[in-house]
């Protein structure tokens, strides 16, 4: 997580479950200590004043664990790096979580001077996955704690369809008509709209079942994948639409990719910029 923030992603999509006494990094698979991780976000956050990073964090079988939303955010409190844990870089007030009009802080009011106490300091925006439509009961959230309403719900704040595919083709053309969509609706243009750029093992298609077949690890997918998206005709189009572009191994150097999704965002950003500032 480290070097990828070094590296210039600033979105995070972070899978986690406890077990085996602990909570861990998971998809499918369970991966490294969580508190690890954070450790070097929290580390790059000490070093690097006036960057943000947003961190959608999602539960893996949280209830079957026994564990809620309110246990995982007491303890992200207690990780700390120089005294400071995660909640120090958030500096915005309660927030609306799932966008009721309550009177908090809604994901669309953020603003870089806010987020960042005008580039004196790091801020994270953080992002929960609770799924109210699908998974979610009340009895997720645990007991309260100061820390619940440092966190949005992403179903209620952002748009970022996944695609489910393993053809880049058909990927793109899904990422092409969900921005479509978007452009009818101007409340979406609130919401943090991110491309899931991900191609994944899928039987939706002819393509993609070859490419299961053959296309190897999700790694190796993503790293011949990643560099179509980012050199499509359309991305400037998708990327007006959709400002956050997600994407797996982002700091792959396959077609020079890590290089050219910085520049291409760092373009963007100084052309916007200066449009603002006339």
């Amino acid at each position: 997580v480290g070097q990828q923030l070094l590296q210039g992603s600033r979105y995070f999509h972070f899978k986690y479950s406890y077990t085996k006494g602990d909570w861990y990094a998971t998809h499918t698979l369970v991966s490294g200590l969580t508190k690890g991780y954070i450790l070097q976000i929290l580390e790059y956050c000490d070093t690097h004043p006036g960057e943000i990073a947003i961190i959608k964090f999602q539960s893996n079988n949280l209830l079957d664990s026994g564990k809620t939303f309110a246990d995982f955010h007491t303890f992200l409190a207690d990780i700390k790096y120089n005294g400071k844990n995660i909640y120090d870089y958030v500096h915005y007030g309660d927030v609306d979580i799932f966008a009721k009009n309550t009177g908090g802080v809604k994901i669309g009011d953020l603003r870089y001077n806010d987020l960042t106490l005008n580039g004196t300091s790091a801020g994270l925006v953080l992002i929960d996955s609770r799924e109210k439509e699908v998974h979610y009961v009340p009895e997720m959230e645990g007991d309260p704690t100061p820390y619940k309403y440092k966190f949005f719900d992403l179903e209620s704040h952002s748009i970022q369809p996944w695609h489910a595919r393993n053809s880049s083709k058909a990927l793109m053309n899904s990422i092409q008509k969900t921005c479509e969509e978007i452009e009818k609706d101007p409340n979406t243009f609130n919401k943090l709209r991110v491309i899931q750029s991900q191609a994944c093992i899928s039987t939706k298609g002819f393509v993609d079942i070859i490419n299961d077949m053959f296309g190897g690890s999700l790694l190796h997918i993503a790293e011949k994948h990643n560099i179509k998206v980012i050199t499509d005709e359309r991305i400037n189009y998708w990327l007006d639409t959709m400002p956050v572009l997600m994407a797996d191994f982002i700091n792959t150097e396959q077609g020079d990719y890590n290089n050219k999704v910085n520049a291409l965002m760092l373009n963007r950003n100084k052309a916007l910029v200066a449009s603002i500032l006339g």
